[in-house]
């Protein structure tokens, strides 16, 4: 099984660095099966413990799947504009937390210039969303192509591994009767 999963990350691997915009879009799809999955499971989950409140989730949830699966292309867009937002709250508070702390450590820096570059990179996604999507897909990429690699020298290792020298029933002391 690890062999199986590590081919398929290295296959999506090399497809994010091939074709990036077609690995954020299959990205895009997994999430909207997800949401899928999770709205139907939702909407049980309150018909069966009489919680009207989770409905609201699921239906959500299967609103995304829907608009997902009308159009992977935009979906996969607003995937990488909120993977901006969130990198530019990020670094917001990172800067707020280095004022905070600031003259108590050298890492108050770090955590500044931290700031600074994750805001610096996700208004520039913002702003140049092709560019961004395939760094995105470029990082995907590469952590699928590693993984994968890992998952099938795993599974290697694990056919290689020797047979223990004692038993558990070697070890036990006899019984004297």
């Amino acid at each position: 099984m690890l062999v199986i999963r590590g081919v398929a990350a290295i296959l999506f691997g090399i497809l994010a660095f091939a074709v990036p915009q077609a690995a954020i879009s299959i990205l895009a799809l997994i999430i909207g099966f997800y949401a899928l999955v999770d709205g139907v499971f939702e909407i049980g989950y309150a018909v069966a413990s009489k919680n009207w409140w989770r409905v609201i989730p699921g239906f959500l949830g299967i609103a995304v799947s829907v608009f997902v699966a009308y159009d992977p292309q935009m979906a996969a867009r607003l995937i990488v504009l909120l993977v901006s937002a969130w990198m530019v709250v990020r670094g917001g508070l990172d800067i707020n937390r280095a004022v905070k702390r600031r003259g108590s450590s050298a890492g108050e820096r770090i955590g500044l210039v931290g700031g600074v570059l994750s805001i610096g990179v996700g208004v520039a996604i913002a702003i140049l969303p092709d560019p961004g999507t395939k760094m995105i897909a470029w990082l995907l990429g590469s952590y699928a192509l590693v993984y994968g690699t890992m998952s099938i020298a795993d599974a290697t290792s694990l056919g290689r591994k020797e047979a223990p020298t004692e038993r558990a029933a070697d070890r036990t002391p006899a019984v004297q009767k």
